[in-house]
Parts: C-alpha cells; sequence; structure tokens
C-alpha cells in the first residue's frame, strides 16, 4: 500500500512534466518506490505498468518481496537489449530520467531506449522523498532514540588515552549490536585541534586532559538514517572554547525557533549565521546551517545561503552550526528534527548543555 502510494505519485508528476516513461537506476531512489535494497536493478515507469529488471543475484529475493504492483523481469546481459525491444515496439515516446545520474548512464541509456528520446526535466522523485509518511518518520524516530542511547554509552569510554578511531569503533559496534543496519555514515570522531576540521577524518590520536572532544554520529534503521552531533569537554574547557560553545548554542537555539513551515530555508541559516557574525565569528563558520536526511544521509532541502528550497510540514532536517577556530579547537552542535505545522520538533534528545567530563 505504502508503494503503490508512491508509485501513484511519481506517475501523477509523471502526467504533470509530460512524460510517458520514467526510468529509475538510483539506489535511494529505487529504495523508496519499491523497498529494494540490492547493489543493481533498474525501474522502468509508464502510466500503467512498471517494471523491474535486475541480475540474477537478485533475481529471486525481487520475486519473493517486492509489491504486486511491479514486474519482475530476469535481466539478460546488461539489460540494454530488454530496453530495446520495449522502445521499439512503442516508438517515439518522451523518457524522463534522474538529474544525477552518471554521463556514462546517461549515454547507455539513450542509446538503450531509441528511437524514443530523453526528456531533460527538474528532478520529480525528490520532491516526494523531501516530506516523509507515517512509516518512514517512525524509522527515522527509532534511528534518532538509538544515536541517543549509544551517545550516552559512549560518554563512558571517554577516558585520557583513548583515541579516536577506537572510539569511532565503539559506535559502529553499538550501533550494529543494537539492531541497526549501521551507521548512516562513518563516525566523526575529533579530539584537540582536530575538532577545527568540520569532516575531520578519524585518526589515531589519543586523548588528553584538556581537549574538547566532538563526535558527529548516525545510524540507520530499515533503510532510514539519522544524525547528531555533540561537543564535549574532558577536565576543563579554556575562556575562549567556553565563549565559542555557548555562542554555538545560542545560534542553534534561534535556529530551532525559525523553523516553520513555508520559510524559505535560507532565512533560518540567516538567522544562525547572522548570530554567529555579529558575535565576531563569521569567518569561522564555513559551511551550511543544515540540510535533509532520509535514505539518504544528505538529501534535500539545503538550509544554506543559496538555497531555493522550502521548508514542509513533515521535512526531517539538520540544525547544525559550528564555529571552528584551526589549531586550536571547534565546537558543532546538531540536532535531527521534524519540520511540524507548530515549528522544529527534535528527535534528537541528549542534552546540549555544556558538559565537562
Amino acid at each position: 500500500m505504502i508503494f503503490g502510494r508512491r508509485l501513484f505519485l511519481l506517475r501523477k508528476a509523471m502526467t504533470e512534466t509530460d512524460l510517458d516513461v520514467f526510468i529509475v537506476m538510483d539506489r535511494a531512489n529505487t529504495f523508496y518506490l519499491t523497498g529494494f535494497q540490492g547493489t543493481y536493478s533498474l525501474l522502468m515507469v509508464t502510466e500503467d505498468h512498471a517494471l523491474f529488471l535486475t541480475d540474477s543475484r537478485y533475481y529471486e529475493c525481487a520475486r519473493n518481496s517486492l509489491p504486486s504492483e511491479y514486474e519482475i523481469v530476469l535481466q539478460m546481459h546488461d539489460g540494454k537489449n530488454q530496453l530495446k525491444s520495449f522502445f521499439t515496439i512503442h516508438g517515439k515516446l518522451r523518457v524522463g530520467f534522474e538529474p544525477r545520474i552518471s554521463y556514462e548512464k546517461f549515454r547507455w541509456l539513450g542509446d538503450a531506449v531509441r528511437p524514443a528520446r530523453l526528456v531533460e526535466t527538474k528532478d520529480i522523485i525528490d520532491p516526494l522523498r523531501r516530506t516523509k509518511d507515517e512509516d518512514e518518520l517512525r524509522c527515522i524516530r527509532r534511528a534518532a532514540a538509538l544515536g541517543d542511547r549509544c551517545f550516552q554509552r559512549i560518554c563512558h569510554e571517554i577516558k585520557p588515552g583513548i583515541c579516536e578511531r577506537e572510539l569511532a569503533l565503539q559506535i559502529r559496534r553499538f550501533f550494529e549490536d543494537a539492531g541497526a543496519e549501521g551507521e548512516s555514515f562513518p563516525a566523526i570522531v575529533a579530539f584537540g585541534p582536530n575538532a577545527a576540521l568540520p569532516h575531520h577524518q578519524t585518526s589515531r590520536r589519543k586523548l588528553k586532559k584538556g581537549d574538547v572532544v566532538l563526535i558527529d554520529m548516525g545510524c540507520r534503521i530499515k533503510g532510514y538514517c539519522s544524525d547528531m552531533t555533540r561537543t564535549l569537554f574532558l577536565d576543563t574547557a579554556r575562556e575562549k572554547e567556553r565563549e565559542i560553545y555557548r555562542i554555538v548554542l545560542e545560534a542553534q537555539t534561534k535556529g530551532l525557533e525559525a523553523v516553520k513551515p513555508g520559510l524559505p530555508a535560507r532565512e533560518v541559516d540567516e538567522v544562525v549565521r547572522q548570530h554567529i557574525i555579529g558575535e565576531g565569528y563569521g569567518d569561522a563558520f564555513g559551511h551550511n546551517t543544515g540540510h535533509g536526511v532520509g535514505i539518504e544521509i544528505h538529501e534535500s532541502p539545503v538550509l544554506g545561503p543559496q538555497s531555493a528550497d522550502l521548508l514542509q510540514e513533515g521535512m526531517i532536517i539538520t540544525i547544525e552550526p559550528g564555529i571552528y577556530c584551526p589549531r586550536f579547537s571547534g565546537v558543532r552542535i546538531e540536532d535531527l528534527v521534524l519540520v511540524t505545522k507548530e515549528g522544529a520538533q527534535c528527535l534528537s534528545k541528549s542534552s546540549k548543555q555544556m558538559r565537562i567530563l
């Protein structure tokens, strides 16, 4: 029923953009429309038919698990001749495709659908995925709650001498042991001056007294992601670190308060950014305020200065300002947030008050 509804919405979007056929090759979009999590497939949707091609590795699995709306076809070789047969019979149709496919796939697809032609359109699946239904929200809430449990547990392991990689490994093990499908991205664990690197590559640096500890992590439940960042201090925090923590927390609070349906996403970024600029740290906050989260860890909308997205009820977003002082320290605070008619509902429940271990 869920996937039938999503297929209905895709066909509605196809009609609105004057497409006869839409071809899906992206794994995340395929999962959204069918629940299939294999590494290879091709989905072809028409007004009254949905064809799912996959190879021998996944054929039986697809037959047993995919919704009844889809006809499952065993792919022969690379599948091109099977597509050619269809389009040779049906002629010059207008065929839509996902804008983010590679140039190599674009050329392959163009040849496979001839004499039909590929039609360049806006992404018609992305708007469907932006707002989450109840089943999606249930998975994301569970992933966020598991992230909170992991953070509570991992705080007991933050002691002098532990290295970043060891702590990151413990995070991964916790998620897997607790029943998650794994991490939604490799955890970022940054000690001391490494916290000044927003996407630090977790290293063998050992934790020392007086270090800041930045942890950015998430897990995946039934195909859906969570994302949360907290910043802690071991033994003590320097005066400047206390200052930037206060500023980041204030900026994040203002961002959360600004969230509401219909608001341009860039305005949330502006509220957050202007507070940090006003405190004299504008140059130390270089990334966007947030992003959408769902099947992928980075989805629409984008909460940044150049964003053209509007917030909508049912979106899952992050609010994650940070201040990064090279070779000194850094602070980022990030919550996973549901956009509701009343505003922001934080799905991340871990405390954000400054904490010295």
